[in-house]
C-alpha cells in the first residue's frame, strides 16, 4: 500500500473522519489509504483504468522537476511502486468509490502539461498543492451509496450525504448536525450541532439568530449578559423590554424604544429589524422603512431579514436556507526556486532542500536547508515548530518519508499500510490511514470489531 504527500487518492473531497480533518493538508498527506468495504450495497461505475494514469503521470513528472507532486519520493520506479495504483483503484472502488475516468484523464493531461514550476503553485501568499488549482483533479473520485447503504466513511456516501450512527457500519444519510430553519421538526430548533428541542418554562436555553424561538411556543429566552438564559413568559403591551428578539413581547407586539407596542406598519421608519414583526423587515439601504421581504433570487444587501424568515442573503442574492456562499479561490500563482541557504519565505527550494524556520533576533525566518531522510528529525528547532504546522510545509520536510507531526519528537517517517506497527495509538502518520490501534495500522473502511 501507498502514501501520498499531496494530490489524489482513495479518499474524495468530503471529511471522512474526524481525527484527520486538523488541517487540510492532513488530509491530502492521507490520500493513498487502501482498505476493504465494510458491506457492499451497491455496484459503484468502474473504470478500468483506475487512477494509474494519474499516478504515472505524477510519478513521471516528479522525478524530472525533483519537486513533490504525489509523494516525496525521487525516483519514479519508487514512487510507482508505492503508490501500487492498481490495488489501490480496485480497493477504492470495493469500497463504493467511483472512480471518473473522464476526470482521471483530463487530470493526467494537467499534470503532463504543467511546467516544473507550474507543478509549484502558490495560492493566498502560501504553498499550494497541484491537485487543488485543477478541478479534474478534485472531482475524480466520489461517494456511491445512497440513503440507507452501510458505510464506515462519509467517503463511500453519494454526494450530500454522510456516513452517519453510533454503529458500525453506520449508515448514508443527511448530516445530522446540518439543519436549518425550516428542516427541524415540531418543538425543536436549529442549533451549531443539529436539530435540538425547545426549551421548557424555567429551562436553560440559549440566544438564536433571531429568526426562530428556542423556547416552546408562548415563551422566549430571557438572556441577562451571556450566551445563555432561561424560558420565560414574553412581557405585555406597555412593559419595559429590551432584549433584541421577536418574542420579547406578548401579542404579536415588538420592542420598540424598550417598551412592548404595536410592529410598525410598512412604510413606517424603522431603526431595528424586530420592530416591524417577523413577516417583514427593516430596509436600512432605502430609507430605513418597514418593508416586505424579497423575493427567492431577488437582489439582496445586509440589511437583517432582508429575504425573511425561509431564505438567506447569499453572494447578493435571496437564496433557499443552506445555501453556501461561492468560494472564491485566490489566484494560483508561482514563485522562484532558491538555493541552499536562501530565504523561501515566499520561494521554492531546489531539489533535495527543505523550506524550514529557524528563530532570529527579529522574528522567524524562513531557510532553505538539506532535506530530512527517513528516521531523521525533521521540521525545525520545536520552538518554531508551530511555524511548520501553520505553513503545511510539514509536507515536503522529508524526503521519501513524512513528517510525523503528532509525535512527540519529530521524525521522517515511512508511512506503513494496514497492518504495519506503528508505536503510538490514534492518530498517527506512521500509518497510511492516520490510524494506531493496539500497535497495528488501521483501516478506516473496516468496523474495528473486525480489525
Amino acid at each position: 500500500m501507498a502514501f501520498v504527500v499531496q494530490g489524489p487518492g482513495p479518499m474524495p473531497h468530503r471529511p471522512t473522519r474526524s481525527f484527520a480533518r486538523s488541517s487540510a493538508s492532513l488530509a491530502l498527506a492521507l490520500t493513498a489509504l487502501v482498505a476493504a468495504a465494510c458491506g457492499s450495497d451497491d455496484a459503484p461505475t468502474t473504470n478500468p483504468d483506475g487512477l494509474c494514469p494519474v499516478y504515472e503521470a505524477a510519478c513521471r513528472r516528479q522525478a524530472e522537476c525533483q519537486v513533490p507532486v504525489v509523494t516525496n519520493v525521487q525516483q519514479e520506479a519508487d514512487c510507482l511502486a508505492q503508490l501500487d495504483c492498481g490495488p489501490n483503484s480496485a480497493a477504492l472502488t470495493a469500497a463504493g468509490i467511483a472512480i471518473d475516468g473522464d476526470d482521471v484523464r483530463a487530470c493526467a493531461a494537467a499534470i503532463e502539461a504543467a511546467t516544473c514550476d507550474q507543478l509549484r503553485p502558490w495560492r493566498g501568499g502560501n504553498p499550494a498543492q497541484f491537485f487543488d488549482t485543477v478541478a479534474a483533479c478534485s472531482t475524480m473520485m466520489a461517494g456511491t451509496r445512497p440513503a440507507g447503504g452501510s458505510c464506515t466513511s462519509s467517503a463511500q456516501c453519494a454526494d450530500g450525504l454522510t456516513c452517519a450512527g453510533d454503529t458500525c457500519p453506520g449508515v448514508c444519510g443527511a448530516d445530522p448536525t446540518s439543519c436549518t430553519r425550516d428542516s427541524c421538526g415540531a418543538g425543536q430548533f436549529c442549533d451549531f450541532d443539529g436539530c435540538r428541542p425547545r426549551a421548557a418554562r424555567g429551562a436553560a436555553c440559549e440566544y438564536s439568530d433571531g429568526f426562530f424561538n428556542t423556547c416552546v411556543d408562548g415563551l422566549y429566552c430571557k438572556i441577562d449578559g451571556g450566551p445563555t438564559g432561561v424560558c420565560v413568559d414574553p412581557t405585555p403591551a406597555g412593559g419595559a423590554c429590551t432584549d433584541a428578539s421577536y418574542f420579547v413581547c406578548a401579542d404579536g407586539n415588538a420592542c420598540i424604544d424598550n417598551l412592548c407596542a404595536p410592529i410598525k406598519p410598512l412604510g413606517a421608519s424603522c431603526t431595528t429589524a424586530t420592530e416591524c414583526g417577523l413577516d417583514r423587515f427593516c430596509d436600512f439601504g432605502h430609507g430605513n422603512v418597514c418593508a416586505v421581504p424579497r423575493a427567492l433570487g431577488a437582489a439582496c444587501d445586509d440589511a437583517w431579514a432582508a429575504c425573511g424568515l425561509h431564505a438567506d442573503c447569499v453572494d447578493d442574492r435571496c437564496q433557499p436556507l443552506g445555501t453556501e456562499p461561492t468560494p472564491m479561490p485566490e489566484p494560483v500563482t508561482y514563485r522562484p526556486t532558491v538555493a541552499a541557504g536562501g530565504d523561501c519565505a515566499m520561494a521554492n527550494c531546489g531539489a533535495g532542500l527543505a523550506c524550514l524556520p529557524h528563530m532570529t533576533a527579529s522574528g522567524v525566518a524562513w531557510q532553505c536547508d538539506p532535506v530530512a531522510r527517513p528516521g531523521q528529525a525533521c521540521g525545525g528547532a520545536p520552538d518554531v515548530r508551530f511555524a511548520v504546522l501553520f505553513s503545511n510545509r510539514y509536507l515536503t520536510a522529508c524526503v521519501d518519508s513524512i513528517c510525523n507531526v503528532f509525535a512527540p519528537d519529530w521524525t521522517c517517517v515511512v508511512p506503513q499500510p494496514v497492518g504495519g506497527a506503528c508505536t503510538a495509538n490514534g492518530s498517527s502518520l506512521e500509518c497510511v490511514s492516520g490510524l494506531c490501534e493496539r500497535g497495528r495500522c488501521a483501516d478506516l473502511y473496516t468496523c474495528p470489531a473486525a480489525r
